[in-house]
């Protein structure tokens, strides 16, 4: 039987169907278990089957009445947790056998001015888009002048209390892109700081073809733009111009 691991893991659904039985089933095989809570965005896809097939998990099923969008589905998620720890990964991931534990026990010694700790993206094929994106580190936390300064939710693990204490993630952003930054950044402005741990490793199934790809760049660049503009403030920097993961 797995050790339960005091972490809630949020996961907001949207069709995907057979990815997200992909991601279920690396969490089954996962060493440790959490609360896995299941936000279904009002998909057309039956997730709530889906999951029912998945007894060995602890899994807590929530519909949306209407298709609200990740941000929102996540705030939902981090109301019916009942752990201090809420991780966060996408549908279209795949964890590894070791990501709780590694997440755990980083932000468990974690001091208090740390909010949440990242981990690293990999990517589920080798076709040439999915290694643009590993290769350039385009989901990894963002590392600039020796601070971490967003971490992305297909990785990630926060405190409960500082997620409460900036109001969450932005309910305005409706489509993924932007939400990410614009939570670490409310996060920064209260005087928190983000850990990275390379150990903590995801797989991302990255979307194929060169249309999806300039969507997805502009979904990033569109969200993050403005959640910049809304809560981004100047930052002191310390003059280390390494990049996350650069040493693994």
């Amino acid at each position: 039987m797995k050790e339960q691991l005091p972490i809630s893991l949020v996961i907001p659904c949207f069709n995907r169907i057979k990815q997200t039985r992909v991601l279920l089933d690396s969490l089954d095989k996962n060493k440790y278990g959490c609360q896995i809570i299941v936000i279904d965005d009002c998909s057309t896809d039956n997730i709530e089957d889906l999951v029912a097939e998945y007894g060995s998990l602890e899994i807590l099923y929530h519909r949306n009445d209407s298709n609200k969008g990740p941000a929102s589905s996540r705030n939902i998620g981090i109301n019916l947790s009942k752990f201090d720890y809420i991780a966060f990964t996408d549908n279209d991931c795949v964890v590894t056998y070791d990501w709780l534990i590694n997440m755990y026990k980083s932000i468990k010694v974690s001091g208090d001015k740390i909010a949440g700790v990242g981990g690293k993206i990999i990517a589920r094929r080798q076709d040439l888009i999915s290694l643009y994106y590993v290769y350039h580190k385009i989901l990894d936390p963002w590392y600039y002048k020796g601070q971490f300064l967003y971490l992305t939710t297909a990785n990630a693990i926060f405190k409960k209390q500082a997620l409460l204490k900036v109001g969450c993630f932005d309910e305005s952003i409706k489509i993924a892109g932007g939400e990410d930054p614009g939570l670490c950044f409310k996060l920064a402005n209260e005087g928190y700081k983000l850990l990275y741990n390379p150990d903590a490793i995801i797989a991302h199934d990255f979307q194929r073809g060169v249309v999806n790809f300039i969507k997805t760049f502009y979904r990033y660049g569109f969200g993050c733009s403005a959640q910049s503009k809304k809560y981004f403030k100047k930052i002191s920097f310390v003059n280390n111009e390494k990049f996350a993961g650069m040493d693994k």
